[in-house]
């Protein structure tokens, strides 16, 4: 189709669910990833030369929205994808999604650690339960 536009997914958030013991003392329930596209846009308009000897790379006005809380961020976003999925060209955060094109594309991630009722000796019951067979 000539009028179809193809995305890249260049950014994932590695979310993990963690499980508090006590104070200091946690143990990994969970972990999943999301892909999202987005096109990166940095500071100022500045830009990034990956060659440079400096070692220089300016910030990203597109990472900074998962600088805020994250269980918020989280909840906006997901508000953002659905509004992205009925035919909205914004994609999470109200970013531009990365289109495939010639030049220079950042790859990025984040990291979310959330907290998770589900306990250490449970957390294998989502795979072992057929209630939610996919």
């Amino acid at each position: 189709d000539a009028t179809a536009e193809y995305f890249l997914y260049n950014h994932v958030e590695l979310i993990v669910k963690y499980h508090e013991l006590a104070e200091d003392a946690n143990r990994v329930v969970g972990f999943y990833v999301e892909p999202r596209s987005v096109k990166h846009l940095f500071a100022n308009g500045e830009h990034w030369n990956p060659n440079s000897a400096d070692d220089y790379v300016p910030f990203l006005t597109t990472c900074e929205k998962y600088a805020a809380d994250p269980i918020d961020a989280a909840a906006e976003e997901n508000a953002e994808w659905a509004r992205m999925f009925q035919g909205s060209t914004k994609g999470a955060g109200g970013v531009d999604p990365q289109r495939i094109e010639a030049g220079t594309v950042l790859f990025t991630y984040d990291v979310t650690w959330r907290p998770s009722e589900i306990h250490w000796a449970s957390r294998w019951d989502i795979y072992l339960s057929m209630d939610n067979a996919v």
